[in-house]
Parts: C-alpha cells; sequence; structure tokens
C-alpha cells in the first residue's frame, strides 16, 4: 500500500507481508530451486521497515535474527505523538501529504490521527520495542543508526532500545552509528560490508 506495493496500508498488513514472505522462503518448491536455508534465515529492514522487522521478531520466537536500519521505536514514537501537539502536527501534515499524493494506501483505521484518537492503549504490544527488550535480547540484533537523523533519533529512540537490551543481559546485539542521516547516502557502501560481516560473524558462531 505504499508508492507502487499493491493492497492497503497498514501496520497489520506489513505484518502479513511479512508473514506470507516467509511462507514463500519456506515452501518446499522454493527451497529446492533456490537452496533456501531455512534455518538461516536474517530479517531486516530500513525505516519504517526495521521498526516492523523488530515488531515482528517480538511476536515470532522463530525469528532469531533482525536487522534494524534506521527503524523507529513506534509504540515509543506515538506516546510522543500523543504528548506533543507540535510532533502531532507535523506528523499528520506528512501523512496527509502522503495520502493525498498517492505515496501511501491506508486502510481504514490505520493513518496516526485514527489510530491514536483515544490514546495509545489501543496499541498492539509489539510496537513497543524498548518495552520488549527482554523478549529481544534472546535474539541476534544489529542496530544501525545514523547521527544526523531527523525523524529516528538516536538519543530518543536507537539508544534507549540498545541501552534496555544491555539491562536484560543481550549477547548478541550490536549498534552502528553513521556520521549520516536517515537514507544512509555517503555510508551505504560501509554499511554494506558492516551488515555482511555480521552475517559473517554469525555463521562462524562469533556474536
Amino acid at each position: 500500500g505504499t508508492h507502487k506495493s499493491q493492497g492497503r496500508w497498514g501496520f497489520k498488513s506489513v505484518q502479513a507481508d511479512i508473514t506470507a514472505a516467509l511462507k514463500f522462503l519456506h515452501n518446499s518448491i522454493n527451497i529446492n530451486k533456490f537452496g533456501i536455508d531455512t534455518t538461516n534465515i536474517i530479517l531486516g529492514g530500513h525505516s519504517y521497515g526495521g521498526g516492523m522487522a523488530m515488531s515482528f521478531a517480538i511476536e515470532h520466537p522463530e525469528i532469531d535474527k533482525v536487522i534494524s536500519i534506521a527503524g523507529n521505536d513506534w509504540g515509543e514514537h506515538f506516546e510522543d505523538y500523543v504528548r506533543d501537539a507540535n510532533l502531532k502536527t507535523a506528523i499528520d501534515g506528512m501523512v496527509d501529504w502522503a495520502v493525498s499524493s498517492g505515496t501511501v494506501r491506508p486502510e481504514k483505521g490505520e493513518l496516526p490521527k485514527e489510530l491514536l484518537a483515544n490514546g495509545t492503549d489501543g496499541l498492539d504490544s509489539s510496537l513497543y520495542l524498548k518495552r520488549n527488550a527482554e523478549i529481544l535480547a534472546q535474539k541476534n540484533v544489529l542496530l544501525i543508526c545514523a547521527w544526523n537523523d531527523t525523524g529516528v533519533f538516536i538519543e530518543k529512540y536507537v539508544l534507549p532500545l540498545y541501552r534496555a537490551l544491555q539491562k536484560e543481559n543481550a549477547k548478541h546485539v550490536r549498534i552502528i552509528a553513521y556520521q549520516d542521516d536517515h537514507n544512509f547516502n555517503n555510508s551505504r557502501d560501509e554499511m554494506a560490508n558492516s551488515i555482511k560481516d555480521w552475517i559473517k560473524q554469525l555463521r562462524n558462531g562469533e556474536n
């Protein structure tokens, strides 16, 4: 439901997309055709996708390797949305533009102003990453962030999650920060190499 993708956008529909992708990977025909090792699947995403990958991993114990690139803690972000009138106005404006331009085609009731009309009590608990640190601490997690990201602030959403994971004695969590912005235009090659190194270390049992 965003850009050129089909369907309708929403938090639940995104989780359904991930489920469909995993079902494809576990299909016996596809396993044989593409040589898929279903015991070594890594779930990852950038921006909205990074936060959704982490949320999915919270609800699915079979996902034990996850990468979040500039991913948001949507639960905490929406708590700020409800509390901060200026933030609410800014987000509503951006979302309204995205909808009117056709960039986003939402499910009914999934816009922030609809979803949070009565506060955050109705939010899915898996949208809160920091509050689910005990679950995420049992997984292999790579957090990638940017110091100049003006949407997913390191000090507000990424570092608090990392500290919460440390508090839960996470043994396999790594954080990497780049001197860049949300799009990582100046550090993509370096970031790609860091991800490859992390995956190699996983395979070698070094993480």
